[in-house]
């Protein structure tokens, strides 16, 4: 059995909440610790997968999954558009 990830915890509670949380509210929402939520949020920042809105010196964290890089769309690859593979010569000594 599949378990999820701490990354994939974090992003699910912050999409749920719809709302601004501390990492201190996804610690207790989530049952991670903090370091793994800090971890998740650093990946899920440099993903631009969540933002931030710092005030009173406190960070508040908020989901942007219209905005997330870490899938793409690739074109199909046709044999055309493939790079062509060169052939290795065999020496005759």
């Amino acid at each position: 059995m599949k378990k999820e990830t701490c990354t994939s915890v974090v992003q699910r509670t912050l999409i749920a909440a719809d709302d601004f949380l501390t990492a201190t509210h996804l610690q207790i929402l989530t049952g991670l610790t903090m370091s793994q939520v800090a971890a998740s949020l650093h990946h899920l920042k440099r993903h631009r997968a969540i933002d931030t809105l710092e005030g009173a010196g406190t960070l508040w964290w908020y989901a942007t999954p219209d905005q997330d890089d870490r899938s793409r769309i690739l074109e199909e690859r046709t044999p055309e558009s493939r790079p062509r593979k060169p052939r290795k010569r065999k020496v005759k000594s």
